[in-house]
């Protein structure tokens, strides 16, 4: 037997393999079996303990399997494997291989959870630059967070110009694109179009925020709309304090409590990750300082600060 076509077909099955692992190790991660995905992972970094992708995935996977606790390991692991592919996120002065690109976005996260929102931008801004080969998922996620990063530190115009990008993909894909742009091509923004309509509810809540910091009142009012049929058969709550908020512009100060009050009673920290118990005591306290109500002005704002104490004491 000819020795190299041996070692061609041993070469072949490993790569089969290891592309069969990887695939359900994806698959468990997404229904959340961590445990099994962090076994199909140890698997595979047996297999090539140099490659960084799987070093990554093993960072990624045993950070949700701790349930977001272990941040500090995270960023260790993740730092490790910067260090295997020789790439600085937070330092590089560009995004020059894509194939990197999950790793400054998975450090634009850590930033933005820790606060560091412009730190965040940064990153996101470089990933922005090259937004159009990265998949379809992922691009997403750059555009969604890069918005929410911008809307954190009082920037709405910069914060739309992701939000712009999205619009631009999704009107180009349902007039059918261009012509001389082929099958393939068609298919990729088909993908993207039925992705962001799955998170049609996000983009029109992020564009209300951006009106609301404006002050475009009319346009807010339109997207408005959008977020609360969108929201109807999910979780309404973020559509209610945005409501809320919309009132509270507008000078209608009870109708933006008695929204206040249906979203207090709709909330839910566990389950959407938002502590929108702490914000209905701090949105309800500024309606009652606009307001001129000087007994509740005095006591609101304290409730807010319990609250959250109480959810990082239970964190």
């Amino acid at each position: 037997m000819d020795t190299k076509m041996a070692d061609k077909k041993s070469g072949s099955n490993n790569n089969h393999e290891e592309k069969e692992l990887s695939q359900a190790a994806r698959k468990e991660f997404e229904a959340k079996n961590f445990s099994a995905c962090m076994d199909k992972l140890k698997i595979l970094s047996t297999m090539s303990q140099t490659n960084p992708k799987v070093q990554h995935n093993m960072c990624v996977c045993h950070f949700h399997q701790s349930g977001f606790q272990h941040v500090e390991n995270l960023k260790k692991g993740l730092k490790q494997v910067y260090n295997m592919v020789q790439v600085d996120p937070d330092n590089a002065p560009s995004v020059e291989d894509t194939d990197h690109a999950v790793l400054f976005f998975n450090q634009a996260v850590i930033l933005y959870h820790q606060r560091q929102h412009n730190q965040a931008i940064k990153i996101l801004e470089k990933l922005f630059q090259v937004i159009e080969p990265l998949e379809d998922k992922l691009a997403l996620q750059v555009l969604l967070l890069l918005a929410e990063a911008c809307l954190c530190t009082q920037q709405p115009d910069k914060a739309l110009r992701p939000l712009s990008y999205i619009d631009k993909q999704m009107t180009s894909s349902k007039q059918g694109g261009d012509k001389t742009e082929g099958k393939e091509s068609k298919e990729t923004d088909s993908d993207f179009v039925s992705l962001c309509e799955r998170n049609k509810a996000k983009i029109h809540q992020l564009k209300t925020k951006c009106y609301l910091q404006l002050k475009h009142m009319r346009f807010c009012k339109r997207e408005l709309k959008s977020v609360m049929t969108s929201s109807s058969s999910g979780h309404p709550s973020a559509a209610l304090f945005l409501k809320s908020n919309f009132e509270y512009e507008r000078g209608n100060y009870k109708k933006a409590i008695k929204l206040l009050t249906g979203a207090h009673h709709e909330s839910d920290h566990w389950q959407t990750g938002n502590p929108y118990r702490s914000m209905y005591y701090n949105n309800l306290g500024c309606v009652h300082f606009t307001w001129e109500n000087i007994i509740s002005r005095a006591t609101m704002p304290r409730r807010p600060y319990r609250r959250t104490q109480t959810l990082c004491k239970i964190d």
